[in-house]
């Protein structure tokens, strides 16, 4: 640690508006986030006292029922989300660089097979750019850009009890999302679960 620890701050501002149509729905929303007095890393060495602000745009887009189909009980949707962020340190040792884990681009889009209301199966990808995994921006610490492909199910089986399940990174993609000074941080494979959730 370099220097004294001062208090930090982070401050969150956000508008947006939604609109849900029978056909389709969306989501847009603009936010700006400011910390103050952080804690910024080169080389394993932390310092205090440094500023960042993040501005983004966030959209959502649902294009319902895409089959159209008169009379059925089954539905297919597209979904898509993007996040367009640009972040900067404003002051402090690295004033002007884009602070560490802070991607300009994430987008997760993919299909939505549901029915009116007990169970859906959704499959989906994600989009991380690259990015670097410290402050510095120091060649070891870059992260390449990557996709993931996830398979996702529900079933709502009354009011209090539903199940779920998921195939996360169905392709098995090698790939990493964070550096430390050790080397790379590994991530998970092909994976899966199933649970239970109950609403009180």
């Amino acid at each position: 640690m370099n220097g004294d620890i001062r208090p930090s701050y982070n401050y969150f501002y956000e508008a947006g508006v939604r609109s849900d149509k029978e056909k389709w729905g969306a989501d847009a929303s603009l936010y700006v986030i400011h910390r103050q007095n952080i804690l910024a890393s080169s080389n394993n060495v932390l310092s205090n006292g440094a500023s960042a602000r993040y501005h983004g745009l966030d959209l959502s887009f649902t294009l319902k029922d895409l089959t159209r189909s008169k009379g059925h009980k089954n539905f297919l949707d597209f979904y898509v989300n993007t996040n367009v962020m640009n972040a900067r340190f404003r002051r402090g040792e690295f004033k002007g660089k884009t602070p560490g884990h802070a991607p300009s681009a994430l987008i997760k889009y993919g299909l939505i097979f549901r029915d009116e209301s007990h169970w859906h199966v959704s499959f989906m990808s994600t989009f991380v750019n690259e990015h670097y995994s410290d402050d510095a921006h120091t060649d070891e610490y870059f992260v390449p850009s990557y996709t993931l492909y996830d398979l996702l199910a529900a079933y709502r089986l009354n009011n209090q009890w539903s199940l779920n399940a998921a195939i996360n990174n169905l392709l098995d993609r090698e790939y990493y999302a964070r550096v430390m000074p050790t080397g790379v941080m590994p991530t998970m494979g092909r994976n899966a679960y199933a649970g239970a959730t109950y609403q009180f």
